[in-house]
């Protein structure tokens, strides 16, 4: 009896120990399902995985996780911009065109610098404007400088703008991204993003490199999240011509910029360079110079690099 009685004992003890077990089991269980917040730490615990696109996974309290994709496989899931009602924009002095949204209103002050802006507008209070455009881009024509020749020197200077020196104060911040692409339809050119946001695309002129064309959506008038209607624009670009005339107009490469070279005082020189030369073909013992007053207000120094302008 005594046996038996010991018996009972030890099955008890089991059995209270196998409920502890099973306790502390199902609290880690659970401590473990609550601790899941991702799509990754759902999958690793061995819950179901919905063949969906994007990916979900459920846990066993019924929560959903999202499998979360790359910038790029985001960009292949939205639906893709229609431009068949677009209009088409033609620059007859630069030889391009491009396309843009046809409920957009153009604003041109000249050839050389282009705006467009939606009709839609924001409700709220947005860059200084009440009831701002919703979008707004500009395109601009502009020259190199004889210092900066290509974004890549740009980027060396640690400047916020690759055209910034051309007369105007540059901004002390670096470009923080430059990327050269290729376009199969206008052929080689760079897009920027800046340390401030602010977004560009610019273009080289195949037979003019002395210019560039820049695309820039207004960093205060465009949304982050755009659906791929920048990126369509620029797709539209293109040269009517890829032989752009040298010579835009009869004088535009006649008149330069007066400057400094081989340390002559600015005010003994205003520079000249012939028509259809282009920059990297001008050298200093090449420019024809003549006395003009005009130099001495460019403020040039001894020593100063020259540099043109149309």
């Amino acid at each position: 009896m005594q046996k038996g009685f010991s018996l009972v004992i030890v099955l008890i003890a089991l059995l209270i120990l196998a409920g502890l077990a099973y306790g502390t089991y199902s609290y880690f269980q659970q401590q473990k399902i609550k601790n899941i917040n991702s799509f990754e730490e759902c999958v690793k615990a061995g819950n179901p995985v919905l063949e969906s696109y994007p990916r979900q996974c459920k846990s066993k309290d019924g929560k959903s996780f999202t499998e979360q994709l790359s910038e790029e496989e985001q960009e292949k899931l939205k639906p893709p911009v229609d431009i068949s009602d677009w209009k088409i924009y033609t620059n007859d002095k630069w030889s391009y065109r491009i396309s843009y949204p046809s409920n957009w209103n153009i604003y041109d002050s000249d050839a050389d610098n282009i705006r467009f802006d939606s009709e839609q507008t924001e409700n709220t209070f947005k860059a200084g404007v009440n009831e701002a455009p919703t979008y707004s881009i500009k395109i601009s024509v502009i020259a190199k400088s004889a210092d900066i020749s290509s974004l890549e020197e740009a980027k060396k200077y640690g400047l916020e703008y690759p055209q910034c020196n051309m007369g105007s104060s540059c901004l002390p911040n670096a470009p923080k991204e430059i990327v050269k692409k290729v376009s199969n339809i206008f052929g080689e050119y760079y897009s920027v993003v800046t340390s401030s946001g602010k977004q560009q695309t610019l273009i080289s002129i195949p037979s003019n490199p002395r210019y560039l064309i820049a695309i820039e959506p207004n960093l205060f008038l465009w949304p982050k999240e755009d659906n791929g209607l920048y990126e369509k624009i620029i797709s539209t670009f293109k040269f009517l011509d890829q032989n752009v005339a040298e010579d835009i107009e009869a004088n535009s490469y006649t008149a330069c910029g007066c400057g400094c070279c081989g340390g002559v005082p600015a005010e003994t020189q205003c520079l000249y360079k012939s028509k259809g030369d282009s920059l990297d073909e001008i050298k200093a013992e090449d420019i024809k110079t003549s006395k003009s007053e005009s130099c001495a207000v460019m403020g040039c120094s001894r020593g100063t690099k020259y540099h043109y302008c149309d």
